[in-house]
């Protein structure tokens, strides 16, 4: 069963249904750039994180998740079970940008093309060097030049001990901020008939869209259930609202994060954060 996520925006003697669900306010977003064009749509690129060349002999402990607008945040702690030291190719697989570099349409152009999502790692807590690996997709014609770029190291699991491994970038949000929200894209974040017509309502009224979506895909990391998972959403105001579908509850720990902390959990594949936010706030 899906559990549905509405942050409430306003106070006062409303029904809690429509304070849930009536004030979608500013959200400030730094690496998200709106459209030129107010007919423009943006669709959201999936991003994913760690893969492991092989898996075998590992366990997944623990993995911490944090999405904010502009920003993703993801920790794993792998430990190796066996009595031998384990070494293993590990990489982070990028979308395929249809332009090279980039899409100025994303905000991303005049980044290193090599690094389009700005990624960091560290290693128990230590920056670690990273390889480039770029191809063109498909079929290149002038400018159009699919691009996809993989970054890479080498990773030695030490025998009977715990690896910390965190990556840091920015999203590639998808920004809509022309068209109703759909019955099918409203139910891919849990909103509800009376919810979208609220978003459609600040839509018409100049707000836009921003969707995050995180995809894991099977057999990138150790199998089986995840020792302690957590699930941290960040808002870059408290009068920020946003919404998705999680089997779990999340508890508000400040005025902007809530978290969610699972134990032997096995997460949905696909995480999607839906944010609605004032178009004239967005540089």
């Amino acid at each position: 069963m899906r559990s549905v996520l509405r942050f409430q925006a306003i106070s006062g003697p409303e029904p809690v249904l429509l304070r849930a669900i009536t004030l979608l306010a500013a959200l400030t977003i730094s690496a998200v750039a709106l459209p030129a064009r107010a007919s423009d749509v943006i669709s959201a690129t999936p991003t994913s994180g760690l893969h492991l060349s092989d898996s075998s002999g590992l366990s997944l402990d623990s993995e911490h998740l944090t999405i904010a607008a502009d920003h993703i945040h993801l920790e794993y702690a792998i430990r190796n079970t066996g009595k031998s030291n384990l070494v293993r190719q590990a990489s982070f697989p990028l979308p395929v940008f249809d332009r090279a570099p980039l899409e100025a349409e994303r905000a991303l152009d005049g980044a290193n093309a090599a690094n389009p999502l700005a990624l960091t790692v560290n290693v128990n807590g230590a920056p670690q060097q990273l390889h480039t690996d770029s191809a063109i997709v498909g079929h290149a014609d002038g400018m159009m030049k699919p691009i996809r770029v993989t970054r890479t190291w080498t990773q030695i699991f030490p025998a009977g001990q715990t690896v910390t491994i965190g990556l840091d970038y920015k999203t590639a949000a998808g920004v809509n901020a022309s068209y109703p929200l759909s019955t099918s894209d409203a139910g891919a974040v849990c909103v509800s008939d009376t919810m979208r017509k609220h978003v459609n309502d600040r839509i018409d009224a100049g707000f836009a869209q921003f969707d995050v979506l995180i995809d894991s895909p099977p057999g990138a990391l150790p199998s089986g259930p995840i020792g302690e998972y957590t699930l941290t959403l960040d808002k870059a105001a408290p009068t920020d609202v946003l919404s998705l579908c999680f089997p779990g509850d999340l508890k508000k720990v400040s005025a902007t994060r809530f978290v969610a902390t699972r134990e032997n959990f096995t997460p949905p594949a696909i995480v999607h954060v839906m944010f609605v936010a004032s178009a004239s706030a967005t540089p």
